[in-house]
């Protein structure tokens, strides 16, 4: 992560953020929407959104997955 202490208010990364956070929410159960939401909010910096992104990845990437039918 380039500039790691730097805030997540510039550039794409709000909106990326938030892409990454609808897809947090849509893929978790419903019962934790509140812990998703509260680990969301604690997101101040570039590295904290980068460490934010590794923890969301997998979900997608098992969803993809298992749309598309394959084994992992």
């Amino acid at each position: 992560v380039t500039r790691p202490q730097d805030s997540i208010n510039e550039g794409n990364l709000p909106g990326f953020l938030l892409v990454v956070l609808r897809h947090d929410l849509a893929l978790s159960p419903p019962e934790q929407r509140s812990a998703v939401l509260a680990r969301f909010s604690t997101i101040k910096t570039r590295q904290d959104a980068a460490n934010y992104v590794s923890e969301v990845a997998p979900k997608v990437r098992g969803a993809r997955i298992a749309r598309s039918g394959r084994k992992s």
